[in-house]
């Protein structure tokens, strides 16, 4: 027998998955393909979907589906076809939707702004691309109040106290 469960849980993920596909894919400016019709038409109601995802899921599963670093394996910073989760994540979280960690955004949203911030140093040469890094690992800090305000773990030991040691 199935578990519905897990049935559901399954079409949740999809249904996250496909969403984001057609955010990066269509919708996306980044991809240089000229789509501006749907651009318009389209983005606000695909990035609403995906807010209440990210709500009703919580962001860490959100986020394991869709990692930040993009689907390349030992890809450092963010990628940039995922840079327009943050400011709906940021949304997300400080409505208090969204379940979160501190233990979380410890390992894995600040292990990528600091990645930015090291690659922005490295790319001191190319103004634009450093400050686009800079900006990217300003986006990520500025999770931290909303998951403080709303972590589930911000009084035990792996929330709040390795974040100020």
């Amino acid at each position: 027998p199935v578990d519905p469960i897990a049935k559901v849980s399954k079409a949740e993920d999809e249904i996250v998955l496909k969403v984001a596909a057609i955010r990066e894919k269509v919708i996306n400016p980044v991809t240089g393909a000229d789509h501006s019709n749907m651009i318009v038409r389209w983005r606000s109601p695909v990035e609403r979907v995906f807010g209440s995802a990210v709500g009703s899921l919580g962001a860490e599963r959100v986020l394991r589906l869709l990692p930040l670093r993009g689907a390349q394996q030992n890809a450092r910073g963010l990628a940039p076809l995922r840079a327009w989760m943050l400011p709906i994540l940021r949304s997300s979280i400080s409505s208090g939707r969204a379940k979160v960690s501190l233990e979380f955004f410890r390992t894995h949203l600040l292990a990528i702004a600091e990645e930015c911030e090291e690659m922005a140093e490295e790319a001191k040469d190319s103004a634009n691309s450093a400050k686009m890094l800079q900006t990217r690992a300003m986006q990520l800090w500025s999770l931290l109040g909303p998951y403080c305000a709303h972590a589930r773990d911000i009084s035990s030991p792996s929330g709040f106290a390795p974040l100020a040691p």
